[in-house]
This record gives structure tokens, sequence and C-alpha cells, in this order.
């Protein structure tokens, strides 16, 4: 146990057209990690097609970043492999762990001290999250298959 290691997350996220709660997820994360890195691209799929585009980027460009944590890439036409390796080159050097991060996530702070517990506490190499789909609201839960899966979304980073 090592009680004392500085955690240092950096969160990467790929987004489209995510206006309706990306303020809200980088809100909830902003404060308890040290870096978020948005790559907000549309991939290839889509770039044959016409979509009108929300406001993501103002969002994006906008957002109150005193820390200096927030790098937004704009990559289009690109497929969501090659989206999350061009993150990669962002992270900074200290960073001990990667969070890949939806932008349709929002986490209490009391969730995210548990999570960096944790990661201190018990130093595992990732860590899976159980997650529900709710619909209209948090009353509301739709599908329930998630119940039995869990999600590894957050990784012990290494660098190079």
């Amino acid at each position: 146990m090592v009680a004392n290691m500085e955690i240092k997350i950096a969160v990467s996220m790929i987004v489209f057209n995510s206006d309706f709660v990306l303020k809200q997820c980088l809100e909830s994360i902003y404060p308890f990690v040290n870096q978020i890195i948005v790559n907000n691209a549309k991939v290839s799929y889509w770039q044959n097609h016409e979509i009108k585009e929300d406001e993501t980027k103002e969002i994006l460009l906008n957002f109150p970043d005193p820390e200096n944590k927030l790098t937004v890439i704009f990559e289009d036409g690109a497929e969501k492999t090659s989206l999350c390796q061009s993150i990669m080159p962002h992270i900074r050097p200290d960073t001990t762990h990667l969070w890949c991060l939806d932008s349709d996530e929002i986490f209490k702070p009391e969730d995210i001290f548990r999570i960096k517990n944790v990661l201190r506490e018990r130093e595992p190499n990732s860590i899976g999250f159980k997650s529900n789909t709710f619909f209209g609201g948090f009353d509301y839960v739709l599908g329930l298959f998630e119940k039995n899966h869990s999600f590894k979304r957050l990784l012990k980073y290494e660098h190079g």
C-alpha cells in the first residue's frame, strides 16, 4: 500500500454533438483530475452525412480553465482508434492514470474521492465501472444490461 502516492489522472474524451451534458461532465471532474484531453471529432462515417453541429465546440472553447487542465483537439474524418491514439501525445509525463470518459458521465465528488483512494491504497492496473442508463430522469432506468457488465475505463499509465 502506497498511501501517500500522488494520483495524477488524465481524462480522455472523444466527443461530437455532446452539448446536452458536456459542460456538466467537465464541471464534475475538473476539480479532481490533473488534465482533460478532449478530441471533438466527427468520425469518417459521419463525414458523408449532413449533420447540424450543436454547441459542443463553443462549450469546449469557452470552458473556464484557470488551472490549464483542458486540451482540445479538433480532428474530423478519422476512426475511433486513431482518435484515441491522437490523444496520447498530449498526456503529461507525470500522469499516473488515464481515465477514458464519455461526455454523458457525471460523477459525484465523493465517488471521485473513493476512486482515488482505491488507486492509492490497492494500486490496481485498471478499474471497471458498472453503469445505469437513465431515461427521462434518475427515476427511470432503461435496459439493465449494464448490471452484469463492468467497463474498464480507468487504467494505470506509464509515460512512454
